[in-house]
């Protein structure tokens, strides 16, 4: 593709392609490269409706997402669903999950999924005019984050340790 893209996922073995954010500002409908953007695939393919009653959901776990400003539509919309700025309500709790991985220690992934998490509800927050959404939601402990363990983050995490080990055993 010319203008570039990622790749973002498939659908009956059709791979789609979604343009960058910043690369399809002032695209119209009948640039050939419109079709492969999120906005498009989303009109065009069939979206679940959902049925669903919240409050009876305990919790939400979010994993493995980039929380980027190019996915704040899909994220808006599933806050506005689970009804976040809905004080009344004591759940769902969001859970937003977080590995290490190689060149990027637990703490160090703790302290990325933080600040994506708030970059994240500013964004929410600047949209919706309310700036206290995810003070509110983390008082009422309805905000956490938890560590996930993979195959290869422990992988990490046994040769970090087995390297320590020979570092202080040597004179």
């Amino acid at each position: 593709m010319e203008k570039g893209g990622t790749i973002k996922g498939h659908k009956d073995d059709f791979v789609l392609q979604a343009l960058n954010k910043t690369k399809n500002r002032g695209m119209t409908k009948n640039d050939p490269a419109y079709y492969f953007t999120k906005k498009s695939r989303q009109l065009e393919l069939d979206s679940p409706t959902f049925d669903v009653s919240f409050p009876e959901i305990d919790e939400v776990m979010i994993y493995g997402h980039s929380l980027n400003e190019q996915d704040q539509g899909c994220f808006q919309a599933l806050f506005d669903l689970l009804r976040v700025r809905d004080l009344s309500l004591s759940k769902p709790t969001l859970i937003f999950g977080y590995s290490s991985y190689t060149g990027c220690d637990e703490n160090q992934a703790r302290i990325k999924i933080l600040k994506d998490v708030t970059n994240l509800f500013r964004r929410y927050e600047k949209n919706k005019g309310d700036d206290n959404i995810m003070q509110a939601l983390i008082m009422a402990s309805r905000i956490e984050f938890k560590q996930i363990k993979t195959p290869s983050n422990e992988r990490a995490e046994r040769e970090a340790a087995e390297k320590a080990k020979q570092e202080s055993t040597q004179p």
